[in-house]
Parts: C-alpha cells; sequence; structure tokens
C-alpha cells in the first residue's frame, strides 16, 4: 500500500497507452508560500502517472522544488514549466524551464529564478522498481531575490535536498579533513529562459574522536554577490526553520565568505547538517573549501 494518500484533484487527463488508462493529477498550490513551504506526500503508480503543481508567484523569485523521500528502488524525476497560456495545464505551448533527473531514489531538486506569472511543477515515475508503486514528498517554496538576512527561513531558499553527498566525515584525535567542491549560482537577466540556478546544497554528516568537531567554511573565486551558510535541520524535515541556521556569512559584493564554527558529537548525530550556498546578485562561479577538524570543547 502507498504511504500517501490521493486527495483533492482539479482535473484528470486520460490517454491510451497499450490499452491502459493513465491519469495526471493536478493539485491547485495558490500563491506559492515563502515559508512555511507548500509540501505533499503522495505516490505514483501504472495508473497516476504523474503529478501536476499549479501554482503563482507575484513577484521575481526564486522558485525552490525538492522531490525526496523517494520510495527505495525506485525513480522519480521532476520539471518546471511556466504556463504560458495561463490555463493551468500543463500542455505543448507551456514553456519547459528546468529539469532534475537524478538516477534512483536520490533527491531531485530545482531553484529557478523566474518573475511574476503562473507556472507548473510535474512529478513522474521513471521506474517503479519496488512492487508497483511510488512514495515521494514534495516540498515547494518562492523565496525573494536579494535574500537577507541569512536566519530568516522566508529569504534565502529555504529547501534542503541532498543535492550533493559529501559523505560522512569521521575523525580521529587529531584529525582534519578538507573537502573542496566547485558550482555556479546565477541567473542570465537577459534571457530569461536560460540556466537559472540560485543555490547549491551540500549535505554531510562528521563525528570527531573528541568532544566535537570545528567546521570552517570559506567561499572563494567569486566574479558576483553569493552568500554561504552552515544549517542544522533539527527535525530532519529537509526544510530551513526558524533557530536552524548555526553560522554564515553574507559579505557584499564579489568578496570572499567564511565562517568557523564548533559543533559537539551530540548535536553531529542528532540533527541533520547541510552547507549551502546561494546567490544575492549576479552570476559567478565558486570554490567552496569546507573543512573539519576534531576537537576538545
Amino acid at each position: 500500500m502507498p504511504l500517501g494518500c490521493r486527495g483533492y484533484q482539479l482535473l484528470k487527463v486520460y490517454s491510451p497507452k497499450g490499452g491502459v488508462n493513465m491519469v495526471t493529477s493536478y493539485f491547485d498550490v495558490g500563491s506559492a508560500p515563502a515559508y512555511h513551504p507548500y509540501s505533499n506526500s503522495i505516490y505514483l503508480d501504472d495508473y497516476y502517472t504523474d503529478d501536476v503543481y499549479t501554482f503563482s508567484v507575484d513577484q521575481t523569485s526564486s522558485i525552490n522544488l525538492n522531490l525526496h523521500n523517494i520510495t527505495a528502488n525506485d525513480d522519480a524525476d521532476l520539471e518546471l514549466y511556466e504556463d504560458t497560456n495561463n490555463n493551468g495545464v500543463l500542455d505543448d505551448t507551456d514553456q519547459y524551464l528546468a529539469g532534475s533527473w537524478n538516477g534512483g531514489n536520490s533527491d531531485d531538486s530545482i531553484n529557478y529564478q523566474v518573475t511574476a506569472g503562473n507556472y507548473l511543477a510535474q512529478v513522474y515515475h521513471y521506474d517503479l522498481g519496488s512492487d508497483g508503486w511510488l512514495n515521494y514528498d514534495l516540498d515547494l517554496s518562492a523565496t525573494p531575490i536579494f535574500p537577507f538576512p541569512a536566519n530568516d527561513p522566508a529569504q534565502a531558499p529555504n529547501l534542503l535536498p541532498r543535492e550533493v553527498e559529501v559523505g560522512h566525515i569521521a575523525l580521529g584525535s587529531l584529525d582534519s579533513e578538507t573537502i573542496t567542491q566547485f558550482g555556479w549560482v546565477g541567473h542570465d537577466d537577459n534571457d530569461f529562459y536560460t540556466d537559472s540556478n540560485t543555490a547549491d546544497t551540500y549535505h554531510f554528516s562528521a563525528s570527531g574522536s573528541n568532544d566535537g568537531v570545528d567546521i570552517s567554511v570559506d567561499l572563494t573565486g567569486l566574479s558576483s554577490d553569493a552568500d554561504i551558510r552552515l544549517i542544522q535541520d533539527h527535525n530532519w524535515n529537509q526544510i530551513v526553520d526558524p533557530g536552524e541556521v548555526i553560522a554564515s556569512s553574507t559579505f557584499g559584493g564579489s568578496s570572499s565568505e567564511s565562517f568557523s564554527t564548533y559543533v559537539d558529537n551530540f548535536d553531529l548525530a542528532s540533527y541533520d547538517h547541510f552547507v549551502q550556498v546561494y546567490q544575492y546578485y549576479g552570476n559567478t562561479n565558486y570554490d567552496l573549501n569546507m573543512t573539519f577538524e576534531s576537537v576538545i570543547g
């Protein structure tokens, strides 16, 4: 049996394939919220093949989508469209904007800057590998551009997909380890239908043989304004809630960003941890260095 229960549907669109009817279900989100994000837990199968979430934004915003908790051995994917004809239905006239097609049951995510208008997010199954059911959770929010302050969950992109898995950092008594990542955040304001990526999210766990771990994060190589923050997800819901940003750096312009903070072993084991790089203004490549050092508290 599926974990989710299929609820209110605005519309069913039937199409024959091999003599079997398939159904697209529509969910009306309304105006996309900043905080708290819209969330839905539901399922797909051979009959309910895809779900479409219709929503609007009233100002230039970052649309944030996180498709997660996909059933083991299954695979679902995620795409974002502009509802060009404003009819609330995903059809051939709608403009494709972005997609995420990670393999297996890995999280799929989109962070895309848009102007005011109507949009559609589609979730569809790629592989029903378990028992014919595919359960998933979808979170959706729209946060403002020029996000500030970093600890306000209604500002910077506030969903926490396990977009990049750093893995577990296990440290001996005198150990330290540095992880280096490279990326890009931004949006081309001269071309609406172009690559857009307002945030990158890095998931990790860590432990030290002493009392805890010093975590130092440096963001360098910037040509425009991007910021960083460390999030301690207390309730494991993959949403940035109040009080969960435990360190951040938000210098202006293309200045490098950095912070260092101590996290004890109890908190490292009890909570989920993410480093997020997000756009404040403009487009920029970046170098991200995360250093973990076992220390005595």
